[in-house]
């Protein structure tokens, strides 16, 4: 090719032989053409451009002067390269020369021209070079395409692709050529600058050396080895196998890969590619590609979610319900199937009522459905315990929960309902509470309950005026039930005496096991008459009542103490305290009966000082406000061969300190000991303090002998025999020689095989044993075969008029020859004269005691006394 000149601004001629002369034409000739020109203008719907062959424009059609917005006269006769910019005119000229040295027509060729408002525009041209009929060059016929309106689309396809991390791609699909955008590389984990750059263009080729004709001019080469090895191992086959296929059934294609970077990350890509053909008739494959890891990862931790919710819903115990937003059932887990009975096959769907039938527990009134007030986004109102009825007729108690299932924008799509089986709860909790205010043996109410109705029922009649009554009932006779046949049979005796005093009474009154044999009950809207007669009914009832055991016939009696619940009452307990006292007085007056409380009655307010002194007493004790004095016991002869000494003797006798610091006598608070069990306690206080002040002396400072009063509480109580064994094995056996326990002829008759148990272990550790008040029995004679005893206390009724008294001198001495002829020791109570003292000897009496040998003092104060006279002994003998 000969050198041609590249200035564009210079005039160039066009043709294959430069230069060429004019060539001559006829004016028929250049007329025809030119006309034929102008028609073939109108006529195309393309933009036209006629050029002489050194490059001036000879012609324009209307569409391209619409789009240059030039005028035809503002365009012929101008240099065409004119209107194009300065870099883009040399290339266009050398690809114009090189078709004018090679061929007569010039490939589409893409450049941009400016408008006369400043505008640019997106064109492609081709040339044909016309030839007369000499074969001589004419001129240069040049067709133009419009592609702004593609470059605009392409510019806004190339900004989302970026943006939104789409690439695009095409493969060629006979040449085998890959061609991508940038965004592609990236997605493979390398840059841009990983694959080569376009080679320059070839206007023979079609797909060699530049981008395929896709619409997207920013597809470059991509080298196979970088598209195939960056494909996971294991995805390349799928991969090339889905692209193929896709091709050769010219059907679109759509699959997921993996593709591993170069740093080790494993990127999952999603690809989409439909067939299409070039405009220059090439089979192409062309798609986006985009990440998709990042779905991937979250649609796996969701999926994760989703079974972890899904096998939790399905292993709970909880019933777990969905609605729509219409409230119809979408869905439930199997515990819930099991709940209802329904089986969610059969139940989908439906509107929630129909599957799910709640009550009130307490009236079995329907509930209205809970998921209403949640779709309508209303809060729900306190619902009272609720049970569900299931479709096969089973009640559970339940316990619900809902809540709203809201979209992203927080409109409700929905309720979910969670449903608990509280069933077996609520019962445990009935029973629970049925135990915490009811008596296990009886099923009656018990005392912490009682009283708060108590409670209930006094303020009711502070405040109303109603009236009511209370009923404070004792069995009689228990004890001798309780004692001959046991425990066990004491306890069915006050269940079937519970049934017996329950069929009594109205279903609205409150009977109560108050402890022990005591009952209580609160007649609610009764007068003192009404309660009176209810009273007397029950009494008659257990009167004619008897207990069978083991073919034995019992009698049982009730004393009943009835006290009006009215303003004269400040406290429930001064309301229970009267009743106690009524109760305790129809018990002295003869049992079997009702008392009513009066209070002019002396009887029922000396009962209800008792009352004051429990509490004293436990307070008393709390305190440890109690003093121990002694009284001393005189021998009136010589101690009998074998008997050890008895010239130091006391008793210990007990002193409550009141709280004004007075001492009080134990015949003010004993029958309240004794009454509201307190006595064993006293008896542990008096024992524990006794060997403590034996142990605190020497053995030569040691009284020979100290004697401690025991109650019948404590001679019953067999926790308290163990206490005092346990006591005395520590004491050890040179204390427990010098100890005597005093046992009062009515508890060991009371409690026969106790006492005899309690004076074996006693006396089995070196303790004597004294039987106090011997002959206040009608059979005292006869427990002395059975009790094994040291000494007998002649009780005091036969001592006080004994030089009067015929009858009380033949006791005395039939008391002694009895004790002489046993070998027991005699102890004469309250000696108070001296002529009672000289008939004490002459009748043979081992020892007495009383005011008239010593007036009680301080313990402490005796002992002190008898080393004073051990010590004078001492040194009259020395």
């Amino acid at each position: 090719m000969p050198a041609v000149p590249l200035r564009p601004d210079e005039d160039v001629t066009l043709s294959a032989r430069a230069p060429i002369a004019p060539v001559a034409t006829s004016p028929h000739v250049a007329d025809a053409t030119r006309q034929r020109l102008l028609r073939l203008f109108d006529a195309m719907p393309v933009m036209m451009l006629v050029l002489d062959l050194r490059g001036r424009i000879r012609q324009a059609n209307g569409r391209l002067q619409a789009l240059l917005q030039r005028p035809r006269a503002a365009l012929v006769g101008r240099r065409a390269l004119r209107l194009l910019p300065r870099a883009q005119r040399r290339g266009v000229l050398e690809a114009v020369l090189r078709t004018a040295h090679q061929a007569d027509a010039c490939a589409r060729q893409p450049l941009r021209v400016q408008d006369a408002i400043g505008g640019w525009h997106h064109l492609r041209f081709a040339t044909v070079l016309e030839r007369d009929e000499l074969q001589q060059p004419l001129h240069w016929l040049c067709t133009l395409e419009d592609e702004t309106p593609q470059r605009s689309a392409e510019d806004t396809l190339r900004l989302a692709t970026t943006h939104s991390g789409i690439g695009l791609w095409d493969w060629t699909i006979d040449a085998d050529v890959f061609h991508a955008d940038d965004q592609v590389c990236t997605l493979w984990g390398r840059p841009p600058a990983a694959r080569p750059a376009a080679a320059p263009a070839d206007a023979g080729s079609a797909v060699a050396g530049r981008a395929p004709d896709t619409g997207h001019g920013d597809l470059r080469p991509l080298t196979l080895n970088l598209w195939r090895e960056g494909v996971h191992v294991d995805d390349r086959a799928p991969l090339a196998l889905a692209l193929r296929q896709a091709q050769r059934e010219q059907q679109p294609v759509h699959t997921e890969f993996r593709v591993r970077w170069p740093d080790g990350q494993l990127r999952h890509l999603q690809l989409v590619g439909r067939p299409d053909a070039g405009r220059d008739g090439t089979a192409h494959l062309r798609g986006t590609v985009w990440d998709v890891t990042e779905s991937r990862r979250l649609a796996s931790e969701l999926a994760e979610q989703h079974e972890r919710l899904r096998v939790t819903l399905q292993s709970i115990g909880d019933a777990v319900l969905t609605t729509d937003a219409l409230g119809l059932l979408s869905w439930m887990n199997p515990a819930a199937e099991r709940l209802i009975a329904w089986p969610l096959a059969e139940a989908l769907g439906r509107p929630l009522q129909q599957v799910l039938s709640l009550h009130d527990e307490r009236t079995h009134a329907p509930l209205h459905n809970p998921v209403e007030a949640c779709l309508r986004g209303r809060p729900g109102r306190r619902r009272p315990p609720a049970v569900l009825i299931a479709r096969d007729g089973r009640e559970h108690g339940i316990e619900e929960t809902t809540a709203p299932i809201r979209g992203h924008t927080g409109q409700v799509l929905g309720a979910v309902l969670v449903l608990r089986d509280v069933t077996e709860q609520r019962r445990l909790s009935a029973e629970m509470r049925h135990r915490a205010t009811h008596d296990p043996l009886t099923d009656l109410v018990n005392r912490s309950e009682f009283e708060q109705r108590l409670a209930r029922s006094l303020d009711d009649a502070l405040e109303r005026g109603h009236r009511h009554a209370l009923l404070y009932l004792d069995l009689d006779q228990f004890k001798l039930v309780n004692d001959s046949c046991g425990h066990a049979a004491g306890d069915e005796l006050l269940r079937q005496v519970a049934r017996l005093l329950a069929d009594g009474v109205r279903s609205r009154d409150t009977l109560a096991r108050l402890g022990g044999d005591e009952f209580g009950l609160i007649l609610e809207h009764c007068t003192a008459e009404q309660a009176q007669q209810i009273a007397q009914n029950l009494c008659d009832r257990v009167e004619r009542y008897r207990y069978t055991h083991q073919g034995q016939r019992f009698a049982v009696g009730a004393s009943i103490g009835l006290v009006p619940i009215d303003s004269r009452w400040p406290t429930p307990s001064a309301v229970l305290q009267a009743a106690d006292a009524a109760c305790y007085a129809a018990k002295e007056a003869g049992r079997n009966r009702v008392q009513l409380w009066q209070d002019a009655d002396a009887t029922l307010h000396a009962r209800h000082g008792q009352t004051q002194w429990a509490a004293r007493l436990a307070r008393a004790l709390d305190e440890d406000r109690f003093v121990l004095y002694a009284q001393r016991i005189r021998s009136l002869h010589p101690a009998r061969p074998g008997q050890p000494p008895q010239d130091c003797c006391a008793e210990l006798l007990l002193r409550l300190v009141a709280e004004d610091g007075s001492l009080v006598a134990p015949g003010a608070f004993l029958p309240a000991a004794e009454r509201f069990h307190l006595a064993s306690r006293i008896d542990r206080w008096v024992m524990a303090r006794g060997l403590q002040a034996l142990a605190g002396l020497g053995p030569l400072r040691r009284p020979d002998c100290l004697n401690i009063n025991l109650s019948g509480q404590s001679i019953g109580d067999r926790s308290f025999h163990a206490w005092a064994v346990d006591q005395l094995a520590t004491a050890g056996p040179d204390i427990c020689a010098r100890l005597c326990l005093e046992i009062t002829e009515t508890a060991a008759v009371t409690h026969v095989a106790d006492a005899e148990t309690f004076i074996r272990q006693v006396r089995s550790a070196g303790v004597r044993v004294a039987l106090d008040d011997f002959g206040a029995g009608a059979s005292s004679f006869g427990y002395l075969k059975t009790m094994t005893v040291d000494c007998l206390k002649i009780d005091g009724q036969y001592i006080r008029q004994l030089t009067d008294s015929p009858l009380d001198e033949a006791a005395v001495r039939c008391f002694t020859e009895v004790a002489r002829v046993m070998g027991l020791r005699t102890v004469a109570e309250f000696v108070e004269r001296s002529e009672v003292l000289e008939r004490l000897q002459a009748l043979g009496v081992d020892a007495a005691q009383g005011w008239l040998l010593h007036r009680p003092e301080p313990l402490r104060d005796l002992l002190d006394r008898f080393e004073s006279e051990r010590r004078a002994a001492c040194q009259l003998s020395g």
